[in-house]
């Protein structure tokens, strides 16, 4: 489609893919702090489906652990970033690194991790609804199986 055949009409409707194991391509890599809680740092994950590409993008959060958090928190929070890691196939010290940096203060927010640009890896997702019906469904990552 050139550029000067795009009209408002073709404008496809939104679409989130059905729940069950997909294919994901990481489109985007980038330590976030929470506009909630400040000195809560996350890495936000955006995924493209491989067989859809034209489907909404597919974000997951992992949480660095903070200092308060207790110890199963902390684990849990480790674990998580740990299981995504290895399921893009990037190395446990590029998380290491991040975790170094929550540990002295030192977090560097809304720069790409360029390790996880263009990974890819099979994930079982979820269909996430609004209670209030505010937003509409969105998908979610539910667990990641394995590298892809």
């Amino acid at each position: 489609m050139s550029f000067d055949d795009l009209n408002l009409e073709d404008t496809p409707d939104r679409e989130i893919m059905p729940e069950g194991e997909t294919l994901l391509t990481c489109k985007s890599a980038t330590v976030r702090e929470s506009k909630a809680t400040p000195g809560t740092y996350y890495v936000e994950l955006m995924y493209e489906p491989a067989t859809n590409p034209l489907a909404d993008l597919i974000v997951d959060r992992l949480f660095i652990p903070r200092e308060d958090d207790d110890d199963r928190k902390k684990v849990n929070k480790r674990r998580a970033m740990k299981t995504a890691l290895e399921a893009l196939g990037v190395p446990l010290e590029v998380g290491n690194a991040i975790l170094n940096q929550a540990r002295t203060g030192s977090v560097t927010v809304d720069e790409p991790i360029d390790a996880m640009l263009g990974q890819q890896t099979w994930a079982k997702l979820g269909i996430e609804t609004d209670d209030k019906g505010l937003y509409p469904p969105k998908n979610r990552v539910s667990a990641y199986t394995r590298r892809a």
